[in-house]
């Protein structure tokens, strides 16, 4: 899920745009690595998707697929 599709749907179910870049932003400001084992990446920006543990997850995929 990219933040732009997101928005799109967010639009079409007639959120508000001050809701929207709310949104938009939490997702464009996440940041991830990867450990394997003892070692770890360095934390870059994600494209994609909605951090995992994040109490919103749900509520964005539900929203994405609702159609």
């Amino acid at each position: 899920m990219q933040p732009s599709q997101l928005n799109r749907k967010l639009n079409e179910l007639r959120v508000a745009s001050d809701i929207r870049q709310l949104v938009l932003n939490f997702l464009e400001e996440c940041h991830q690595r990867v450990r394997v084992q003892d070692s770890k990446s360095n934390y870059e920006q994600s494209q994609t998707g909605v951090p995992q543990g994040t109490i919103s997850r749900p509520l964005f995929w539900f929203t994405f697929v609702n159609d």
